[in-house]
């Protein structure tokens, strides 16, 4: 399964990239030995676990789609979908972390793009950017720059 993701810290934590109906998993970097994991997405949990117990309790409408790693702190959300953009935490007793989730429609991701190797060139230029549906083309859009 292709997964497109990319971070980077800003000031307010990680920005991570997803895209619809495919997988993301938000990793915590921590040495972080957990005895209890609360996720948020804003203020509503996400999922919660507390160590002893085997399992972790899910809350809609993440119920079904979310796996927590109790090792790591690791959430992944599946099956993404546009109403999961947003900020998600995790709270813990020795660690708090903050991740700011951009979901990316695939009908609009760019596929490719020509341009000028040099890139002194591309002032006043344009690329054309390609989109597709997973499967066929739906259009290009040129951009200038």
């Amino acid at each position: 399964m292709v997964r497109r993701e990319q971070e980077f810290i800003n000031g307010n934590g990680i920005e991570v990239f997803g895209v619809v109906n495919k997988d993301i998993t938000l990793h915590p970097s921590s040495d972080t030995v957990f005895k209890e994991i609360t996720w948020k997405k804003g203020r509503n949990k996400v999922v919660e676990w507390y160590e002893g117990s085997s399992l972790y309790e899910e809350f809609p409408p993440f119920k079904g789609r979310v796996s927590l790693n109790t090792t790591t702190g690791a959430l992944t959300i599946m099956n993404l979908t546009l109403s999961d953009e947003d900020n998600y935490e995790i709270e813990s007793s020795d660690l708090k972390a903050v991740f700011f989730l951009l979901v990316l429609d695939p009908a609009f991701l760019p596929v490719g793009y020509d341009s000028s190797p040099d890139p002194s060139a591309l002032s006043g230029s344009s690329i054309a950017l390609a989109y597709h549906d997973d499967s066929t083309y739906t259009g290009v859009k040129r951009v200038k720059i």
